[in-house]
């Protein structure tokens, strides 16, 4: 979720000056940009994943792992939607506690589209790179690594 920048409050002198005012109106800019970077790239703590739950969007790089043993998301839509056009990496973080997304030719309205119709099971150090399309409403997949 992008942050919003608390209105701006600078002085008469800096306001009335064009030069100084756009100055620091990009400066402003630059620094919500540069912290919203910082918060939507970095890793997320692992997510403990239900069949129910489903994965939710925190950040752009999410870890995962089935909540207490291999787990076979049923969840409608798999992936909570996010913003057009946006990416998502999910990287399972558990060799025992797997998490398995199902393509929606196996899962009606899963909201996945995935290689070929195929599951995926994600297991530790396996990722899953996906790209959410608004008009269809589901994650279209890039790639997939089984490490």
């Amino acid at each position: 979720m992008p942050i919003k920048p608390p209105p701006m409050r600078m002085p008469k002198k800096i306001l009335n000056d064009p030069e100084l005012s756009g100055f620091f109106k990009e400066l402003i800019d630059s620094v919500y940009q540069l912290f919203f970077f910082a918060s939507e790239f970095g890793a997320s703590n692992t997510q403990n994943i239900t069949a129910a739950g489903g994965v939710t969007y925190t950040r752009r790089f999410l870890r995962v792992k089935g909540s207490g043993g291999s787990v076979t998301v049923t969840a409608i839509p798999s992936v909570a939607a996010i913003a057009d056009g946006k990416e998502v990496f999910i990287q399972g973080d558990s060799d025992t506690d797997t998490l398995i997304l199902q393509d929606e030719s196996n899962l009606a309205n899963s909201g996945l589209a995935l290689a070929g119709g195929a599951n995926i099971t994600l297991g530790k150090g396996d990722i899953l790179h996906l790209s959410y399309d608004e008009g269809d409403l589901k994650y279209y997949e890039i790639s997939r690594s089984n490490n």
